[in-house]
């Protein structure tokens, strides 16, 4: 299975395209035991950035909190995509969400985080390798637009998608329009 336009590494297709489908058959189990720490990362709160082989693996790590981007996750967020950036062996990236959701969206209660959706979104559109989002729940608001920054979008089934903010006159503000 190769992906048309994307696929810059064809000798690769086959098992890239087996890792990918293999973060949709762990739904909810633990993810943090794929792959390596990339060497000389420093440890994340929200996140879980992993490698194997040529995939970089990027986890929002806050399943208690619906996977919600606040401004700590989103800077996280933006500090694992440049050091992705500077990995020349990664050819892929594939974002998730552990537990049973992509994302929830976002946490506005502080006047500061009503940007994290653009940080967040910006960050996962900036990186070199292209990017797949594995959506394995919701992802709504926020999750919707960081997903939609990425290059493709793979959903497990059952996963749904929405701006709830359209509901009330908000606008998607992190790349949803």
């Amino acid at each position: 299975m190769a992906f048309s336009g994307v696929n810059r590494y064809p000798e690769n297709s086959a098992s890239t395209t087996r890792d990918i489908v293999a973060v949709f058959t762990a739904k909810g189990k633990d993810t943090a035991r794929r792959g390596s720490a990339i060497r000389g990362y420093m440890a994340y709160r929200n996140l879980i950035l992993e490698k194997k082989d040529h995939i970089g693996y990027l986890t929002l790590n806050r399943p208690q909190e619906g996977n919600a981007i606040d401004r700590a996750l989103a800077d996280e967020l933006a500090e694992a995509c440049a050091r992705i950036n500077e990995e020349e062996e990664i050819r892929v990236v594939v974002i998730t969400g552990s537990g049973e959701v992509f994302s929830s969206g976002s946490k506005t209660a502080e006047p500061h985080d009503s940007l994290a959706s653009g940080v967040a979104s910006t960050a996962v559109a900036g990186l070199k390798a292209p990017v797949v989002a594995a959506i394995n729940g919701c992802a709504l608001g926020a999750g919707l637009e960081l997903a939609l920054a990425g290059d493709i979008r793979l959903a497990a089934e059952g996963a749904r998608f929405g701006f709830p903010q359209v509901a009330y006159g908000a606008l998607p503000g992190g790349g949803g329009t």
